[in-house]
């Protein structure tokens, strides 16, 4: 497993430079910080009781709009039972098991008549989002910092929608600079 996730880490730079960030683009902390601002101003309008992060990926963007939006902020775990030893692989990531959803956390009672905002740091499917809207109770809005998504699904609001096949930002486990992202924190741009 750890001798996949090096060769992956080594792919992106090369893949990105290859193709000039049009298959894959590793993303730097400055344009998650820029992104994650345009997003902010575009949720600043709006009213919210809670900001759910949906784990893992989703906390740095999560907690960055908390922050911002001096909101309370919950983590949500969704899994799929089942998963295949390579889902912290990126390239094989999506692939269908055909499992039951779980969610771990939390209890949808907590948020019974609430406005949530649930938030991931990407959307390619949906899937994950689709699960977190299902789940809870109350006035959900969805946002993503990344929007890859095609016609099944669209997230309330995003920041980017690249033209680009695929991001690697620095919490994702193909980041050559990788950083857990629990540990990550997105910072305001000056």
């Amino acid at each position: 497993m750890n001798i996949l996730l090096g060769l992956e880490r080594l792919l992106v730079p090369v893949l990105d430079r290859i193709s000039s960030g049009t298959f894959i683009k590793g993303i730097s902390s400055e344009e998650v910080s820029e992104w994650a601002e345009t997003l902010y101003k575009k949720l600043a309008k709006e009213r919210f009781d809670v900001v759910v992060g949906i784990e893992r990926g989703g906390l740095p963007l999560a907690k960055y709009l908390a922050e911002r939006l001096d909101l309370e902020m919950d983590s949500m775990k969704i899994c799929i039972d089942g998963d295949s030893k390579f889902k912290d692989i990126m390239f094989l990531q999506g692939v269908e098991t055909g499992r039951k959803t779980r969610m771990i956390k939390p209890t949808r009672e907590r948020y019974e008549n609430m406005k949530i905002l649930v938030v991931d740091e990407d959307c390619y499917t949906g899937k994950t989002l689709r699960i977190a809207e299902k789940y809870l109770k109350g006035d959900v809005k969805t946002a993503v910092l990344v929007d890859m998504s095609h016609k099944e699904y669209k997230p309330d609001f995003y920041a980017v929608k690249p033209n680009t096949k695929m991001k690697v930002l620095p919490w994702h486990s193909a980041s050559p600079r990788y950083i857990d992202p629990m540990e990550y924190k997105i910072k305001v741009p000056s």
